[in-house]
Order: C-alpha cells, then structure tokens, then sequence
C-alpha cells in the first residue's frame, strides 16, 4: 500500500478520496492508499494553492495535474519550474515523454474509465448516449453557463438567436427555470435542444474540455469555439459547428449554415476510425510514466531486427525477405512501450539520430515511424510493408493491430 498525499486542489484531501485520479491511480497499481498529510509516497498536486507546498514536501513521485488554463495560475505556467519539481505533468499540453509531459485532457476524467477495453469504454458509452439521444424530439438551442467573462458566448449567442430561441438556465442569461449544478442535470436540460452553444473559456494549447463532449452525449449539435479544432484525431470534424470568433463574417456564415443544413451535422459515427488508439494511448502513456517513476517496470528497451549496436550508430544488415509476419512476432515478444527497429536495408544510422525518431513515436498515439530508401517518411495510410528502408516502432495497441492487419 502507497502513502498518498492530496494539496492545493480544489477541496480538502478528505473530501477527493473518491476523486478520479485517485481510482485512476487505484487502477493501474491494483492498490488502495494510505493517505497521508506528511511523508508521502505519492503526492498529487494541483494549481490552486502555493506552489512552496509541492517543494518542500518530499515524496517519491510528484504528480502535477492541472485541468485549468495555466496562463491564469501563477507560477504554474513556467514550464521550466514545473519540469524541476514534479516527476510526472498531466494535463492539456502535448505529450513530451522526455520531459515527463503527459497529454491528459480533462474530459477524461468527467466519465468512470480508467482504461480503454473494447467492448466497455469512454468512446463507446459516448457514441451510444449520443445515438439515442438524437433520436428525441428537439427544438430550440441551449447554453448552459454561469459567465461570459471573454465575450464568446455572446457573439455565438446575438448570432443564433437570429434564428432559434435559446434556453439559458444558469446565471449568464438566464432566461428559463435553474437546474442543479450536476453534469447529469446538465445533459437531461440540453438534450431536448437541437443546438448546444458550447465554446471554451478561454485560448489555451490543447484546451479542450468537458463541453464538446457533453454537447454530443446529450445528442446535440455543439456550436463551439476553442483554440483550435478540438481533438483532431478523436472527433469528426463533421459532427459539430466549429466558430472563429475573431471573424464576424464566420459567426454569420457558420451559424447560417448550421442552422439551415443541420442535417450534414448528424453523424452516425461522431468519432474517428483510430479514435480508440488515441484514447487508449493517453490511458497508456500515463500508467507508463507513473510506473517508470514508482519503479515498477524495466526503463524503455531497444529492439532489433537485422541489427545491432555499437559506440555511436545503430548497424542494420541486409536481409533477404521483409513481411510485417517478422515485425509483429518480434512486437508480440517485447514488453509494451519498448522500440523496435527494423530494416531490410545495408545502413548504419547516428544514435543522435535514432534517439530523435524514438522521441517521435514516444510522444505521439501512432507511435510507428517508416522511411524508405531515400529517408523519406512514408504516410501509414499508403504503407507497403516491404522495401521499405527504416522503421522505428513503440509497442502499443495500435502498432501490434498495424503490422498484424498487414499479415497476408
């Protein structure tokens, strides 16, 4: 059992033992906690008290979480202080494995999984609600939200309802009987519209929460602003209205068309193809992480095919007969996350160079690099698995079903 010590987040360390770290946490170390308020083993920590508290308190492993945009969280938006502190960053930025950065999105945690399995799984609980929910009887549009205080919502709002009456039952606009402030309140009021108006707070890298996704849940169709297309590898782009909101000519066309076409924005399938390798690798890269840093797994290890090693490069030999048969038997031996190289070519490649490559697929869902004999990265999607001059592969999900879906 792990000493676990909770400070600055929103509430007392009593009041979130239930919290969805915490059983996040429970998950992957099959464990419960002692919690602690000194001598952790663990300490989770977020932006909402002084940052002293997180230096001074030693732990074997430091957790930073943050759900918010760090711009408004002083001193937790200096990245080079946050990288000395803790030994593991999650939140909204892009994941740089090197430098302990974890994309973990806050939607995540808005729902009870802990993992991505294939038949009982955050895409598919959401999917399912949003195909039976569409089927109600909808009118009107909603916009559930206690503030406005960047403008957003209004430019979205003194468009649309041109057009459409719009239901507001928190304290901005109100217009129509309150509701509970629970999610599930939330979901019961704006599946009866057709439009949800849905936009983010504020502009922040990779800051996309809760709100577009509760929208498609409850079967709507999200009129939303954020500072770029929210999950691009996750959510079909079609399935939703995306606002610029620094170009009136685009609040006017889009909120037009979305009101006269609302047809082209109903999707049967409102995620993409690979969307469950992107989910299951954020789960994924988080328990890696933790678990380099509690100790509990081998560090990241280099694999061969026609290779080997020497002081500076990595040496590949000529080899008479490549298939992705070879590739996927030598994935299903190695442990999850380690790499492996391969090449049917005669090469020899800098360890400067090699390091760069792993970076790339540490970092990243598809996880799988392939060049071919002019060092030229080829496109997965138009990938034939002989001839081939490089590959760079990190064992995960998606890279097993790659190579083994290519298996004549």
């Amino acid at each position: 059992m792990y000493k676990l010590q909770i400070i600055n987040f929103w509430d007392k360390q009593d009041n979130l033992k239930d919290f969805w770290i915490i059983k996040y946490l429970q998950s992957i170390l099959n464990t419960n906690f002692d919690f602690v308020d000194n001598n952790p083993d663990i300490l989770l920590c977020s932006c909402f008290g002084n940052i002293n508290n997180a230096i001074t308190i030693k732990a074997k492993v430091k957790i930073f979480f943050y759900g918010e945009n760090l711009n408004f969280f002083y001193p937790y938006n200096n990245f080079i202080l946050i990288e000395k502190i803790f030994n593991v960053i999650m939140g909204f930025n892009y994941t740089n494995f090197e430098k302990n950065i974890i994309r973990f999105p806050l939607w995540l945690l808005y729902y009870p999984y802990y993992k991505y399995e294939n038949d009982n799984n955050i895409l598919t609980f959401l999917e399912n609600s949003y195909k039976e929910n569409i089927k109600i009887q909808k009118e009107n549009a909603s916009l559930v939200s206690n503030h406005d205080k960047y403008g957003q919502r209004t430019l979205i709002y003194d468009e649309l309802i041109k057009y459409v009456k719009i239901l507001c039952p928190s304290n901005f606009k109100r217009n129509t009987n309150p509701i509970e402030g629970t999610n599930e309140a939330k979901i019961n009021f704006i599946k009866n519209t057709i439009y949800n108006i849905c936009p983010e707070n504020s502009d922040f890298e990779g800051y996309f929460t809760e709100k577009i996704f509760q929208s498609l849940e409850a079967g709507c169709i999200p009129i939303y602003w954020a500072t770029d297309l929210p999950e691009k590898d996750i959510i079909n782009e079609n399935s939703y209205c995306f606002i610029n909101i620094k170009n009136k000519d685009d609040i006017h066309n889009k909120i037009k068309d979305v009101v006269i076409n609302k047809d082209k924005y109903i999707q049967n399938n409102i995620f993409k193809e690979n969307a469950k390798y992107v989910v299951n690798d954020m789960y994924k890269t988080l328990e890696w992480k933790i678990k380099e840093k509690l100790n509990l797994i081998p560090t990241q290890q280099i694999h061969f095919i026609n290779g080997s090693e020497n002081d500076n490069n990595y040496n590949f030999i000529l080899y008479e007969q490549s298939d992705s048969k070879i590739i996927n038997t030598k994935l299903e031996e190695i442990n999850d996350n380690d790499i492996l190289l391969y090449s049917n070519y005669n090469l020899s490649e800098s360890k400067d160079i090699i390091k760069k490559y792993i970076n790339i697929v540490n970092n990243n869902w598809n996880c799988i690099l392939i060049f071919d004999e002019h060092k030229k990265k080829i496109n997965l999607d138009n990938f034939n698995v002989d001839n081939n001059y490089l590959h760079v592969i990190r064992k995960s999900k998606f890279s097993i079903d790659f190579y083994k879906l290519r298996i004549p």
